[in-house]
């Protein structure tokens, strides 16, 4: 982050990370009942029903990304209309972090046995 090349680099990974966010916006608006099982890792839809304590597991891309959106501070009211980018990034970055600490865990327990 100290040069010119190396926030070329950040830049260009961001970028990577946002058309993904973008994608997902766009089924979700689109295709809302899609299932999400389709779209997105099983470990980030398990994370997702623990940390928000949901019942189902059938998941559509809708209630994905507005689960997402609980993550960032969404509160999801009948005036709040659809969720914001920075909502969605500050979920995303959590579930992300959440997603991490599970792998590394699994893995370092692997590890240990």
């Amino acid at each position: 982050m100290g040069s010119a090349n190396g926030l070329v680099t950040l830049l260009g990974f961001f970028a990577i990370v946002a058309v993904r966010l973008l994608q997902l916006r766009e089924l979700s608006r689109n295709n809302p009942l899609l299932p999400a099982q389709h779209f997105v890792p099983p470990m980030m839809l398990n994370i997702l029903i623990a940390r928000l304590g949901l019942l189902s597991n059938n998941f559509t891309i809708g209630e994905f990304w507005k689960s997402v959106a609980r993550l960032g501070g969404f509160l999801g009211r009948k005036s709040d209309g659809l969720p914001g980018w920075q909502t969605l990034w500050r979920g995303w970055c959590r579930l992300i972090d959440m997603c991490w600490a599970a792998d590394f865990t699994t893995q370092s327990l692997e590890k240990c046995w």
